[in-house]
This record gives C-alpha cells, structure tokens and sequence, in this order.
C-alpha cells in the first residue's frame, strides 16, 4: 500500500521526534534552531540571488546581505554569516519568530549588543519590518513559551522542507 503524503510527512515527524527526545527540550531547541538558521541563510539567497552585485559568488555561493553591515557574505559561508536575532533567541517565544532573525556577519552577530551593531540591527528593522513589529517582538520577548519534544519536531521537518527547497534553487 502507498503512503500519502501526509503519512509520510508524519513518519518523518515521527523520526524527528524519536531523534529530539534524546535530549532535554533546551537542547532538542537548539538543535531545531540549528536547521531554522540554516533555512534563514538559504531563503535569504534565494530571495537575493538576483541582487547580489554582478559576479559576486564566494567558491560558487550565493551572497546575502548582512543586516548590519550591508556587506555581502555567502551565505553556507558558517565560518562568515550566522542568522542573527535582533531580540535574542534565548526568549523562547520569538526565537523561531522569522521576522526576528536575518543573515549577519558572524563578527557582528558575535557582539550584538555593541551600540554600533545594536543601533544598525535596529535601523534595519524599522526599514524592512517597521517599528509595530520591533514593538511586537519587544512584547513577545517578556512571554515564557513551552516548547514540546512534537512542535520542535514538526518545526525541524518544515525548517529541513524549506531548506532543500531554497537549495534547490540555488543549486
């Protein structure tokens, strides 16, 4: 008998879920935020492909912006570009929020809370996201969330599905 698609999709829930629950749920997050860095840097070349500047590729790579240098990076370059949050990720609630987490250099996202860093990650925000939403996240950063062994298992499938997709394209 053939599987549906959504019975595949739960039997790799399942996988995910048998992975995850190995660890307690500050880690089996931390390995979920891994894969959603990971499918921020790829959708954020997608996204950037056609604007990155004329023959600008690093060993074959598409670049992207960082969000508080402008500098461009490529974007699997981990040793280059992290997926920085602009409130950081150790609130649980926003920590997989996307409109808090963009590609930044890892020199930059390594001392956020320097001013010149802090004041540039917050003049993107207001530029692309506006500031109801800094103030949104701001709110949100103050709620506790309890995140389940399931809902990081469901999010680690999305967060590989949207990955491949990205890399697909950027392949």
């Amino acid at each position: 008998m053939k599987l549906t698609d959504e019975q595949k999709h739960q039997n790799r829930v399942d996988r995910a879920l048998g992975t995850l629950k190995k660890y307690q749920i500050s880690t089996a997050r931390q390995k979920v935020l891994g894969k959603f860095q990971k499918m921020i840097r790829a959708e954020a070349a997608v996204k950037h492909m056609h604007l990155a500047p004329p023959g600008h590729r690093y060993e074959g790579q598409y670049l992207v912006p960082c969000c508080t240098s402008g500098q461009w990076l490529p974007w699997g370059g981990e040793n280059l570009v992290d997926a920085g949050h602009f409130v950081s990720r150790q609130h649980t609630a926003i920590c997989f929020d996307e409109r808090n987490c963009h590609p930044q250099a890892k020199a930059e996202n390594n001392h956020p809370d320097q001013l010149p860093v802090a004041a540039r990650y917050r003049e993107y925000m207001v530029m692309f996201h506006g500031q109801d939403v800094i103030d949104e996240l701001e709110v949100a950063k103050t709620t506790v969330r309890q995140w389940t062994h399931y809902e990081l298992a469901e999010l680690a499938v999305e967060y590989e599905d949207r990955f491949n997709a990205a890399a697909k394209k950027l392949a």
